[in-house]
């Protein structure tokens, strides 16, 4: 009796322990499964950051390009019209720069179209020849060049001619001559850009060809064919005038 009772002690102990073995087997693959499964989300965390990045990438170098063209496009716009701010101005550059307003004007196909400031002169044909003029650019909210303020500034040649007859009527002529003369060439001392070189030169022939005793030359310090010169370079213009006061040379140097 004593005897099948040791034995069922010893067999509800062997299966306690059996039991007890197999609950630590099932605990710890159930753990080792779930490590398993968060290392699993894991990886996929990081695929969809990488993916998440490598986008934004793409989208700020996207943007970045399409940023730069639209800079380049205005500057190109803005040029155009930039190359004519400034003042004292004469009336052959403020004459170019309605004709590029309306070349703009009637080319574009897009929005940017230039207005003429009315609070300034609005139409060509009341530019004065004996006057000089200020040039202001107003822009919209993209940059672009959208307005222009033209205004009068100064009056380059006197308005009134002096009586034959009154004295001193020759002196007062002569002076008279030579002011009207000089002043067509005076506008443009100092430094000019290439364009307004260029209608410097056509002032300056077309002086050479109604003036046959005035004629006028060109010379440079620094320039080997003066007649070659870009439009966005800079020049300084420096006049040259002959024994009665009237100009007969013109230096043109590149502005290093």
């Amino acid at each position: 009796m004593d005897r099948s009772r040791n034995i069922i002690i010893t067999l509800i102990i062997v299966v306690t322990i059996l039991v007890i073995a197999l609950a630590g087997v099932i605990i710890y693959f159930t753990l080792f499964q779930k490590n398993n499964n968060n290392n699993n989300n894991i990886v996929v965390d990081y695929g969809n950051n990488l993916n998440t990045n490598t986008n934004e990438l793409e989208n700020t170098i996207g943007n970045n390009i399409v940023e730069d063209s639209e800079n380049l496009a205005i500057e190109a716009f803005n040029s155009t019209f930039k190359m004519y701010e400034g003042t004292n101005l004469n009336s052959l550059t403020i004459k170019n720069l309605f004709s590029s307003i309306n070349t703009n004007n009637t080319t574009r196909t897009d929005e940017h179209i230039v207005a003429i400031d009315n609070q300034g002169i609005t139409n060509v044909s009341n530019i004065d020849d004996t006057k000089t003029y200020d040039v202001v650019l107003s822009y919209d909210n993209e940059g672009y060049v959208n307005s222009i303020k033209i205004t009068e500034t100064t009056t380059a040649n006197p308005t009134v001619t002096p009586t034959v007859g009154e004295q001193g009527n020759d002196n007062t002529q002569n002076d008279f001559e030579k002011l009207l003369f000089n002043s067509k060439f005076t506008n443009y001392q100092g430094e000019i850009n290439g364009v307004v070189l260029g209608e410097l030169f056509n002032v300056l022939l077309d002086s050479n060809s109604k003036n046959p005793n005035h004629q006028i030359g060109y010379t440079s310090n620094n320039l080997t064919q003066v007649t070659e010169f870009r439009q966005q370079d800079l020049y300084v213009i420096t006049l040259q005038y002959d024994s009665n006061g009237f100009v007969n040379n013109i230096n043109i140097d590149a502005k290093i």
